[in-house]
């Protein structure tokens, strides 16, 4: 057999093929060379897939996934064969589920979980620890109380790199022609001195303002004058290159745990699934499983007119929905999204369970938790606060098996003198 990368060439010079990645040249080498070592009389088909699958039990399912696409690609390329079909389909399913850690195991995100992971959430936003966001949102809060109402936002911005701190008779932070923009005690002058630091660059400053702009959906020649309150703070947060991806995250948590849905239905939440009503949103999740819809209602966890707390699954999602369609723009399409490249896709399992656990890393010695510790937290905060298995089944998870819903309990401490819930029973209806 020729060596893939001579046949891969081959086959673009005279096909006019795109050419493939150097990783899955790699891997194609690596599954011929196996060929004539286990299989050399083996035709290359499904069959001959599979058993270069059962072959390497060790890979987790996302390696053997990855090496299928890629084999599969180099094949249809090189020879105009499809290697993957229902058997090979089949096979990566089983090692994806079996990959799966026992409901029993999984760990339940309790109520007073969420509460700490989003107040964990809020706190590193507020007080983000990157120096440079810092002096950029110190900046920002003297721009808008000292800049002409006439001047474009990005050049008014670009020109804090023109600061000077003046400590020749007390401390005072001074612009470009001298004029005193804040008086300035000791420690708030060591502060601005290292603020300076970092926006003496204009290059790096113009960079990151028009990012933050962009991220805030704000146009660069925006007046000064014409910025509004909201827009002034959505522009302080977007300083933070991580302030959509903590608004998403927080969402999904909470609104997980509060209705105990599935990765599965909150990734197909779209926009158009989300009715707002006086005392939060009305939605209606697609349970593929069971090929059913299930309408719930997320109220805001105190009234409408006092503040509630960071635990508000109903507040993280208007944050978020208020984010993408005064910023972004967007109103369709995944409420839990990912973007790579500029191309919005629904977030994955893996990408959920990654952020789950970055979140628990603050709040605990060794980051834990995956997407069903969601729907198991919301039956155990449920037993917690006293409700009967029945209640779970039929109200939390939607059960029609109560021992199906008890595998999601974890009895970590007494029923009813933890805390309390305000859950809604779900509504269903069949998709037709």
């Amino acid at each position: 057999m020729a060596a893939p990368d001579l046949v891969a060439a081959a086959v673009a010079e005279l096909t006019g093929a795109p050419a493939l990645d150097p990783s899955t040249l790699t891997r194609a080498h690596t599954f011929e060379t196996w060929w004539q070592d286990r299989a050399g009389d083996q035709p290359l088909n499904e069959v001959l897939l599979l058993a270069y699958l059962l072959d390497h039990p060790q890979w987790a399912p996302t390696t053997a996934k990855s090496n299928v696409s890629a084999l599969c690609s180099y094949y249809r390329t090189t020879a105009n064969i499809e290697l993957r079909g229902p058997t090979i389909t089949s096979h990566l399913a089983r090692r994806a589920r079996d990959a799966r850690a026992p409901l029993p195991v999984v760990p339940a995100l309790r109520v007073q979980d969420a509460r700490e992971v989003a107040a964990s959430m809020e706190a590193r936003e507020v007080a983000c620890t990157d120096p440079y966001v810092q002096a950029l949102r110190d900046a920002l809060v003297v721009l808008r109380s000292t800049a002409g109402p006439e001047q474009a936002i990005h050049p008014a911005t670009v020109n804090l790199a023109r600061l000077r701190l003046d400590q020749s008779d007390g401390h005072t932070l001074r612009d470009a022609t001298g004029r005193i923009l804040a008086d300035l005690t000791p420690d708030g002058a060591d502060q601005w001195a290292r603020h300076l630091d970092l926006l003496a660059d204009r290059t790096r400053l113009s960079r990151r303002a028009q990012t933050a702009l962009h991220r805030s959906g704000i146009r660069p020649d925006t007046p000064v004058g014409t910025l509004t309150d909201a827009q002034w703070i959505w522009l302080w947060r977007g300083t933070d290159p991580d302030m959509p991806r903590r608004l998403r995250d927080r969402a999904y948590v909470l609104v997980g745990l509060a209705h105990a849905r599935r990765h599965a239905e909150l990734r197909r939440l779209d926009f158009e699934d989300i009715t707002p009503t006086t005392a939060g949103f009305h939605i209606t999740y697609l349970d593929h499983k069971n090929h059913t819809t299930i309408a719930r209602d997320l109220h805001h966890v105190t009234a409408p007119d006092t503040t509630c707390g960071v635990e508000c699954a109903a507040c993280a999602l208007q944050d978020l929905l208020d984010w993408e369609n005064q910023c972004v723009g967007r109103t369709t399409g995944p409420v839990f999204a990912t973007r790579y490249g500029g191309t919005v896709r629904r977030m994955t399992r893996q990408n959920a369970r990654h952020r789950i656990r970055e979140a628990t890393s603050h709040i605990a010695d060794h980051p834990w938790g995956s997407t069903r510790s969601l729907r198991a937290g919301a039956a155990t905060s449920a037993w917690e606060a006293g409700q009967t298995l029945e209640q779970i089944a039929r109200e939390i998870t939607g059960h029609h098996d109560i021992n199906q819903a008890d595998l999601y309990i974890r009895r970590l401490g007494t029923p009813a003198d933890t805390i309390q819930l305000d859950l809604t029973p779900p509504t269903r209806h069949t998709t037709p």
